[in-house]
């Protein structure tokens, strides 16, 4: 699913194991979304679509989560109507 622009709110901070903390930054870009649910794990893919110079790496934030702690989290979403200004859920067919 391509996302637009969001107004820069779009970001993710990522911690390595040694502790150091990272930011990718997707303010401005066009990105694609994609949520695998898979039986144990949900990952989530956040990706720039634009093409960047080896100078410049491509924004890219992958998430790995427990199937249980997504599902808790989007049943909760749900039955509150996402309230979060902007927030909205469409799920579509693995195909589309």
């Amino acid at each position: 699913m391509a996302c637009p622009d969001l107004g820069g709110q779009m970001h993710a901070i990522i911690r390595t194991t040694k502790g150091r903390r990272h930011e990718v930054n997707f303010d401005g870009l066009e990105t694609t979304a994609t949520i695998v649910l898979g039986e144990e794990v949900v990952e989530i893919v956040m990706e720039a679509r634009q093409h960047f110079t080896p100078e410049h790496k491509q924004p890219l934030a992958v998430l790995n989560i427990p199937r249980s702690i997504f599902d808790v989290a989007l049943s909760e979403g749900v039955r509150t109507g996402f309230k979060h200004p902007g927030a909205f859920l469409k799920l579509v067919k693995a195909d589309e």
